[in-house]
């Protein structure tokens, strides 16, 4: 996740990079101009996705100044999040192992502090991206200053053009946004609190009040975004067995219709595994003596996921993707 999602220039350098390594391919790119912020998807050979993302990361911070960035998405640093996901023959283990070799590069190498998230998190408190994140780069010098919440990976002096990166590793994520009828962030955020799993705060003269959201591994904020002129409820499917895009869907149709709002679509950001695309066509009754494509098509189609721009399965679907890859490789 990079810090640029407006300069065509920068985005297509920076994938450039990532495609030099022989055994990684970048999969997909996938910028958004309001939230000024790139997702690059690259997969392979452990050892060769290591050296592609460490070439994604000097070509970022090469390129990239936070202290001018701006956007809608909080960030920390000019490359903001890397996740390792094991997909195919690699255990979670082995992926912290990547990771844990990466952030070491980014500091020693490019002066980079470093956070760890999830699987690498060295306590609890810091498993959580949100938390890591926190109120973003404009408050990472506050951290500094004050000797709180600190990297674990250059603890001493603050990177002021590059900020910091959250480097760790974790199982599938799915980036799912529902676009709204409405121009309201206001209410977006409403519906995304009541969505989440850690819910909200409600402040009353007995003090806070934490009231549980619908859906558990379900991270959610709501946000205005100019280019689609609409209102969205931002999403992070973190377990998408427990809580699947149809069951995000729905409930977000349901609370959008107590304020008198619909929905209109929704947007992927990144990649999704097939299956997820399939619980939304078992739950809409196309059933498996569907062909697959007919169902994937269905479920493209039930979600709205053309509503702000062009979706192809066989490019956001991980599957047909890999096996591309497997074919190509000699």
């Amino acid at each position: 996740n990079v810090s640029e999602g407006r300069d065509k220039a920068s985005i297509d350098a920076i994938a450039n990079e990532a495609d030099s390594v022989s055994g990684a391919s970048v999969l997909h790119v996938d910028s958004n101009p309001d939230a000024n912020r790139t997702v690059y998807t690259i997969a392979g050979d452990s050892k060769a996705v290591e050296e592609s993302v460490f070439r994604l990361a000097r070509e970022s911070i090469r390129l990239i100044d936070m202290r001018s960035q701006k956007g809608e998405h909080s960030r920390l640093g000019a490359v903001d999040v890397i996740p390792f996901v094991p997909l195919q023959g690699v255990t979670l283990q082995e992926a912290t192992q990547c990771a844990l070799r990466l952030g070491s590069r980014l500091y020693e190498e490019l002066s980079v502090p470093v956070y760890w998230y999830e699987a690498c998190a060295t306590e609890a408190q810091r498993k959580s991206l949100p938390k890591v994140r926190g109120r973003g780069y404009q408050f990472l010098s506050e951290r500094y200053q004050k000797k709180t919440l600190l990297p674990d990976l250059g603890a001493v002096s603050f990177n002021e053009k590059s900020g910091a990166s959250i480097v760790g590793a974790r199982d599938i994520l799915i980036a799912f946004n529902i676009n709204l009828s409405t121009d309201d962030a206001a209410i977006a955020q409403k519906i995304a609190e009541r969505l989440r799993g850690s819910g909200w705060l409600e402040r009353s003269e007995r003090g806070k009040v934490r009231h549980a959201g619908l859906l558990p591994d379900v991270r959610a904020i709501g946000w205005y975004m100019e280019t689609y002129k609409c209102a969205q409820v931002s999403t992070n499917i973190l377990n998408y067995s427990t809580s699947s895009l149809f069951d995000v869907f729905e409930a977000c149709k349901r609370i959008a219709a107590e304020y008198e709002v619909l929905v209109r679509g929704s947007e992927l950001i990144g990649m999704l595994p097939e299956r997820a695309l399939l619980d939304v066509a078992f739950n809409i009754d196309l059933g498996s003596e569907s062909p697959i494509v007919e169902r994937l098509e269905g479920a493209v189609e039930y979600l709205g996921l053309r509503s702000v721009g062009g979706f192809k399965i066989e490019e956001r679907v991980l599957e047909p993707r890999l096996s591309a890859l497997e074919t190509a490789s000699p």
